[in-house]
């Protein structure tokens, strides 16, 4: 997240010498939206909810514990906790696969302005090559992995 954040500054800086405005496309507003969306995704990342504990099943269970005072969760606040960690990890997945599908745009959208400007035309060719072949060995690791 810090990388993401010192480039975008980097980038800001740049931009500076060339044109004054800033964010008036869609590849810039999307930049700024990835920029504002990734710390969230590593904040949410560190304060995720601890998994759910329960309460011994039997006197066996109670008698081993050496703290006579420990706090016992009981099967309500098991489940409330469960449901937050499973709320939480709704939400961590959604946002970080949105990040993943908005940043790939963003990859797009730059490649095809550096396209327009230097009349390139071979790199948007180059970013669907390479994008077809992480997506078919990220399948195939996937495959192999669930075969095990």
């Amino acid at each position: 997240a810090v990388l993401v954040v010192v480039l975008f500054i980097y980038i800001v800086m740049g931009k500076n010498g060339v044109n004054a405005s800033h964010f008036t496309n869609a590849h810039e507003i999307i930049g700024l939206i990835v920029i504002i969306l990734v710390p969230m995704q590593v904040l949410l990342g560190t304060f995720r909810t601890t998994p759910a504990v329960h309460a011994p099943s039997s006197k066996n269970d109670e008698e081993d514990d050496d703290d006579e005072n420990a706090d016992k969760f009981t099967e309500d606040d098991s489940k409330k906790n469960c449901l937050s960690r499973a709320q939480w990890y709704i939400l961590h997945a959604l946002l970080g696969t949105s990040i993943v599908a908005i940043s790939m745009y963003q990859l797009q959208s730059g490649i095809y302005h550096y396209d327009q400007i230097y009349d390139s035309g071979t790199f948007t060719a180059l970013f669907w090559t390479w994008f077809v072949v992480v997506i078919l060995i990220l399948l195939l690791t996937s495959i192999s992995a669930r075969a095990r």
